[in-house]
């Protein structure tokens, strides 16, 4: 966990269209996170609210499986 609280979406079925997958909070540092697969294609709804919390100024991501395995995520969640 580093340190770092989440919430994932239990059933998107119940959250707004294309919302985020994850929220993880470690202050001062707030995270929102689509999680897709390696070929997965971002829908036009996901982008939309990826674009929307970013101009809020807050940290954004797309993560796929390769980017845990080359260390990526790890050096984002540490702040390196």
């Amino acid at each position: 966990s580093l340190g770092w609280k989440h919430y994932h979406t239990w059933n998107s079925i119940h959250s707004a269209k294309g919302f985020p997958d994850c929220c993880l909070v470690k202050p001062p540092r707030l995270l929102f996170v689509e999680l897709k697969r390696e070929a997965g294609k971002i829908a036009t709804a996901q982008q939309e609210w990826l674009d929307a919390i970013k101009d809020c100024g807050i940290e954004t991501y797309i993560w796929r499986p390769t980017q845990w395995l080359d260390g990526t995520i790890e050096r984002i969640l540490l702040g390196e």
